[in-house]
């Protein structure tokens, strides 16, 4: 369980599961992860720090409203994610990562609106696709930051999907975080890209808590160091996080 998680002492909250496409919400149960790519997401935005143990994440200050809208195969339906983000929208959330993917969706794209209209940045991984990677949503979405990876000397990750809709790269190939059942693991994708993006936008909130999205999103990508061709690309949008 992401919840019992010593990195994240007393910043966590029971959050809530939707799985099955029932609608149901399973309150409580977002804690719950059988898989551990959510465990290892949350780390990288918010471990926290200080504690002699495990990681440091992007913003170990903030708090952690899990929402789980993926079985522990890490398969779902559009309808959970997009009731996901409205729960964690209507629940105090300000940042909304979304460190999954697929086609377009329009109930997801709906919820994405919906968090765009409550003031909640919602920050995405750009896909694992590679060079030849389809269009991943909901990253490709207009009011949604789309994240890409690169590796620790700074180039693309082999993996990263390359698309006109890339917003920004950051760190997404070997990165260590927090894992299921108390531990920590190493694990590469643009889902782990994107909290270290998430996690900044955090930190930038905690520093001026007034900031919109679509400031937040001018911060983002005004502050990246370009990288590759001069200006936007498809494989690192405005540059490296």
């Amino acid at each position: 369980m992401i919840g019992t998680h010593r990195d994240f002492a007393g910043r966590i909250c029971s959050g809530v599961s939707y799985l099955g496409s029932t609608g149901v919400a399973q309150i409580g149960h977002g804690v719950d992860d059988g898989n551990g790519h959510g465990t290892h997401v949350a780390g990288i935005a918010a471990a926290g720090t200080g504690d002699g143990v495990g990681i440091a994440g992007v913003a170990p200050s903030a708090r952690i409203i899990p929402v789980r809208v993926l079985d522990s195969a890490g398969s779902g339906s559009s309808s959970d994610v997009a009731r996901g983000i409205t729960w964690a929208v209507d629940h105090g959330a300000e940042v909304v990562n979304l460190s999954l993917g697929g086609p377009y969706s329009i109930a997801v794209a709906t919820a994405v609106d919906y968090a765009e209209s409550h003031g909640v940045l919602v920050v995405a991984a750009a896909g694992n696709g590679g060079p030849g990677g389809a269009v991943n949503y909901p990253a490709a979405l207009d009011d949604v930051v789309a994240v890409a990876s690169h590796d620790e000397g700074g180039d693309v990750s082999s993996f990263s999907t390359r698309g006109a809709y890339v917003d920004v790269s950051a760190p997404g190939s070997g990165i260590v975080s927090t894992y299921k059942d108390g531990r920590w693991s190493y694990m590469s994708g643009t889902s782990m890209a994107s909290p270290h993006v998430a996690g900044a936008a955090a930190v930038l909130l905690a520093a001026e808590p007034d900031l919109t999205p679509v400031q937040l999103r001018a911060r983002i990508v005004s502050s990246a160091a370009d990288r590759g061709p001069i200006g936007h690309d498809t494989s690192f949008g405005w540059g490296l996080m």
